[in-house]
């Protein structure tokens, strides 16, 4: 969600929690043609330059962080903006868990949680049941 990684979660969580800075660049490397790809809002919505859309009036979202994730910051942050543009943003921090936790849902407790907490916020969203 930004396009440098100059959180203060992506220094702490740098190495030794499955997502790693150089796995992190190697698949931003799979996504940006050049640098000037990282100004663009799709790429980098919390720090894009380059064609900022309004972000008033989006969809409710449920957004999910792992403690011990790089990109915990960003997630948390990317739900302020969105709050901040007026927006109903569900935020749940999962503790003690990495990036990666959501698919281990078969041996980690807090995995079914998010998985849970996922489907019954699409359930309420599309209008299907909450």
């Amino acid at each position: 969600m930004s396009a440098h990684q100059r959180s203060e979660s992506h220094q702490r969580l740098a190495d030794g929690h499955l997502l790693t800075a150089p796995t992190i660049q190697w698949f931003f490397n799979h996504y940006v043609r050049n640098d000037s790809d990282r100004d663009d809002w799709r790429f980098a919505p919390l720090d894009g330059t380059r064609g900022e859309p309004d972000f008033r009036g989006v969809a409710p979202a449920w957004i999910g962080v792992a403690e011990f994730d790089p990109l915990v910051d960003e997630g948390e942050a990317y739900a302020q903006k969105l709050r901040e543009a007026g927006n109903k943003v569900t935020l749940v921090r999962y503790d003690g868990v990495i990036h990666e936790f959501v698919k281990m849902g078969a041996f980690v407790d807090e995995a079914r949680r998010a998985q849970q907490q996922a489907a019954h916020a699409l359930r309420a969203a599309f209008g299907t049941g909450g």
